[in-house]
């Protein structure tokens, strides 16, 4: 797995949405709660510390109905998208779509537990990883994301007490 991280360091990262809203439990059944729509800005929060920490794009990949491919970015960057597919087009296809014509598919890390869309991808030059692995790397990026905030603030303190201007 640390391959695959250290190769997501150039790479844009795809997300399988719904793949991995159902892979993960704790997700999945706020589904019942709040709706599809909560469960996606859920998603969403949680993958913004992978896209902060590891400075990557991150797109995440919804079926969609609409007539054409959309995309939304749930705040200024364009490097963290939402896609949705057109009806007629699932996540699975449009992330094979643009890992096996990408000029570099290798650039390409997709999130997926369906071993199809692994096989596709794979075999398209690209990485995979499961939903597990995902998980896995969110906590460490909140770690050392944590672990950042510490030090910034004991420096700031510590130019406080001694004193110094900011």
């Amino acid at each position: 797995m640390t391959d695959k991280i250290s190769k997501a360091f150039q790479c844009h990262l795809l997300v399988g949405g719904y793949n991995v809203i159902h892979a993960w439990k704790w997700l999945s059944s706020k589904k019942a709660s709040g709706g599809v729509d909560v469960v996606i800005a859920r998603l969403s929060e949680v993958m913004q510390v992978i896209h902060d920490c590891e400075e990557i794009r991150v797109s995440l990949v919804f079926d969609g109905k609409g007539e054409q491919i959309t995309v939304e970015r749930p705040s200024e960057l364009l490097t963290f998208s939402l896609l949705y597919t057109p009806a007629g087009m699932t996540a699975d296809d449009l992330i094979e779509q643009m890992v096996g014509q990408a000029k570099d598919p290798g650039s390409f890390l997709v999130v997926t537990q369906d071993n199809q869309e692994r096989l596709a991808v794979e075999a398209s030059g690209g990485a995979t990883m499961s939903p597990r692995e995902l998980d896995h790397w969110i906590k460490r990026c909140r770690v050392r994301q944590t672990e950042k905030v510490r030090k910034i603030s004991n420096k700031a303190n510590l130019e406080w007490r001694n004193g110094i201007e900011f």
